[in-house]
């Protein structure tokens, strides 16, 4: 269980929530940054779509004609609402739920199993488990119970965890509890929390009404969805961007306004004020002129190197 000790949000939220994570599934199954995003890792669902090789005594896959004859030699399963029995020694291949993508070439994830699942003798194979930064990608899972008994599995399940592979900032959330020493993390006996088992059970409901309103599993997670969504998304970070560099662009520009304001209300003292007699407004008269082109000359390269400086800071922080 995790605990909410700290307000400060943790390092890989704090970055879902700039968007240099970006977490997306539909919008029936949405995704959860208060539940699934841990202080070290983001929990993904299993898509309630797998394929499997048909057995028969006449079916042999070729690594040569896999791909052409992929529909003859495969096929589809939809995991019920209520779940799905994986017999011993068998391969499912399926793929997550959530479509995740890094929107920073300072980050990498890595995708890995949940233990959880690897205690109950369900193996996770990953064929690709990096994820660099720019695109956008539901990871591939090869499925395979290695136990000798069958084992049940549902729609929507937490099937495994990204990791970042560089982390810049301590985790400011922490778990706590019973369950913080080995011994207790590794026991076999351990199964999923009752939060957890709560949310999967409640899933399940709410996909059972969503079938029942003859939608199609198939459709979840098609990634060629998402292009409206992802060109939304690269929208609003650029308008964002955009603001940040006009917002810090006027703190800067507006320096030699905050300079010229009172210098003018100098100048005007010394020039046309009561003070003309005074010696030392006298002696300022001299080299004021001098002053007040040099000043001038400054702020005309001052602006320019104002905008300079800003760019340089707006495309850092991105």
């Amino acid at each position: 269980m995790i605990s909410n000790v700290f307000d400060r949000k943790c390092w890989l939220r704090l970055l879902y929530d700039r968007k240099i994570i970006t977490v997306h599934a539909d919008e029936d199954f949405c995704f959860d940054p208060d539940y699934q995003i841990e202080p070290d890792a983001i929990n993904f669902r299993l898509h309630p779509v797998l394929t499997k090789i048909r057995v028969n005594k006449r079916n042999k896959i070729d690594l040569l004609s896999h791909q052409a004859e992929f529909k003859k030699k495969y096929t589809t399963v939809e995991i019920p609402w209520d779940g799905l029995e994986l017999a011993p020694g068998s391969l499912y291949l399926g793929k997550t739920l959530e479509v995740v993508s890094i929107n920073s070439t300072k980050y990498m994830g890595l995708i890995f199993n949940r233990p959880i699942i690897s205690k109950l003798g369900i193996n996770i194979h990953f064929s690709q488990n990096k994820l660099p930064p720019g695109v956008y990608w539901a990871f591939p899972l090869q499925i395979f119970n290695a136990s000798p008994v069958p084992i049940k599995i549902y729609p929507f399940m937490f099937i495994c965890q990204m990791i970042l592979i560089e982390y810049n900032d301590e985790s400011h959330r922490l778990y706590t509890g019973k369950n913080v020493f080995s011994a207790q993390i590794n026991s076999w006996s351990k199964g999923i929390d009752n939060e957890e088992e709560k949310k999967i059970l409640d899933t399940c409901d709410k996909y059972k009404a969503w079938l029942e309103k003859k939608n199609n599993p198939k459709d979840l997670g098609k990634e060629e969805l998402l292009s409206e969504h992802i060109n939304e998304m690269n929208k609003r970070n650029e308008s964002e961007r955009k603001r940040k560099f006009n917002i810090n662009l006027k703190i800067l520009t507006d320096i030699p306004k905050r300079i010229i304001a009172p210098l003018a209300a100098l100048i005007v003292v010394i020039f046309e004020g009561p003070f003309d007699q005074i010696k030392i407004v006298q002696e300022l008269r001299k080299p004021l002129t001098f002053y007040i082109f040099i000043f001038l000359l400054a702020f005309v390269f001052v602006k320019p190197f104002m905008k300079f400086i800003a760019k340089i800071y707006v495309d850092y922080r991105k």
